[in-house]
């Protein structure tokens, strides 16, 4: 007995091939953000505390709410503002980058501060992960190094 005499079933199969059709791969969307040029300071013996720099270049609007590492228990965004004659760091709540900006985090400004630091002895690299406002999450690799 051919399968698709029986009634319903040509009309099952035809359902299941549409939905497998419709399930098929998207195309993966354009990432919003780059990290490069970047690299995490190792900090002097017996802190628990460093900074990572690094240049993000955006393609479309994008605020960036966190940041993570494996290396340290928490990330944190922050600049430095002058206090009257002093550098004072201050934390950023969050970092906003309009469409074709290239903001460039390094010594002396923008920065991410790297709490509970905690890398494996022989660590020589490091991830920074940046999660912007929906979700997305950009992962970049750099070195590790003292200045």
């Amino acid at each position: 007995m051919n399968a698709f005499r029986a009634p319903g079933l040509a009309l099952l199969f035809a359902t299941l091939l549409a939905s497998a059709v419709g399930c098929a791969p998207a195309e993966e969307a354009p990432r919003t953000l780059t990290l490069s040029e970047g690299w995490i300071r190792l900090p002097p013996p017996g802190q628990d505390r460093s900074a990572a720099y690094l240049t993000l270049a955006a393609t479309a609007s994008v605020t960036l709410v966190a940041a993570e590492s494996p290396l340290a228990q928490r990330v944190e965004f922050h600049t430095m503002v002058r206090d009257g004659d002093l550098m004072r760091m201050r934390q950023l709540p969050e970092v906003s980058l309009a469409p074709g900006e290239t903001r460039r985090f390094a010594p002396g400004g923008d920065h991410l501060m790297l709490f509970g630091w905690a890398p494996p002895a022989e660590a020589r690299v490091g991830e920074i992960t940046l999660v912007d406002a929906d979700g997305t999450r950009y992962t970049v690799t750099l070195p590790l190094r003292e200045r």
